[in-house]
């Protein structure tokens, strides 16, 4: 008992771990059962029920954790998914994270299942076909991370290059393209007058 008062931080950590474990369960659930894509339009928990054939009273449970994540918000008796959670309810974007979370849980359990049986080793070494399936789909979201967060479309790209100075950088995610809208003075040319040297040194004399 002394440990556990002299260490509360460990135990808000250890509580902070459990809650969000549950959360993220909570999130792959409803991957798994279809509720997010259901959401195409604000539907109440009994309607969503009904279309998936799923109890009203798990549905609405589902939801409820995906409310304080940001991704689903409550309008009366009404779930809708919000803004920034929609891109990831169909279409590639969708696949990708639910290929991620499936991921997540699926080398987890075999991480559990190895340190209980004693087999538990060094590397990354899985059979599984829906593992793999998974991972491998879970590669696609580099690829569209790079498509549609880190780097500015093409006609923007475009009209970068043809701004003097402009370099794009594959060193700084933060700041992937610049371009200065003049060139250091350092750096920059100054035009002269034909002969104006001479003229110069002619009016020096």
């Amino acid at each position: 008992m002394a440990a556990f008062s002299t260490n509360p931080d460990v135990l808000s950590s250890i509580a902070a771990l459990s809650s969000a474990t549950w959360a993220y369960a909570g999130l792959s659930a409803a991957f798994e059962l279809g509720i997010v894509r259901a959401l195409d339009a604000p539907a109440s928990a009994e309607e969503l029920g009904s279309r998936l054939a799923l109890e009203p009273t798990l549905v609405a449970d589902l939801l409820g954790v995906l409310i304080p994540l940001g991704a689903v918000e409550r309008r009366g008796d009404r779930y809708a998914l919000t803004a920034e959670f929609e891109p990831f309810r169909s279409g590639s974007m969708a696949k990708v994270m639910r290929a991620g979370v499936r991921s997540d849980h699926l080398q987890t359990a075999d991480a559990l299942r190895r340190a209980r049986d004693g087999s538990l080793a060094p590397g990354w070494a899985h059979r599984d076909p829906d593992l793999l399936v998974a991972q491998g789909e879970t590669a696609g979201l580099f690829r569209l991370a790079a498509k549609h967060v880190l780097l500015p479309s093409r006609p923007a790209r475009a009209a970068l290059q043809r701004r003097r100075g402009a370099a794009f950088s594959t060193s700084a995610p933060a700041s992937v393209c610049s371009a200065p809208s003049s060139p250091p003075a350092s750096t920059r040319s100054e035009r002269r007058v034909p002969g104006a040297e001479r003229n110069g040194s002619r009016n020096r004399s």
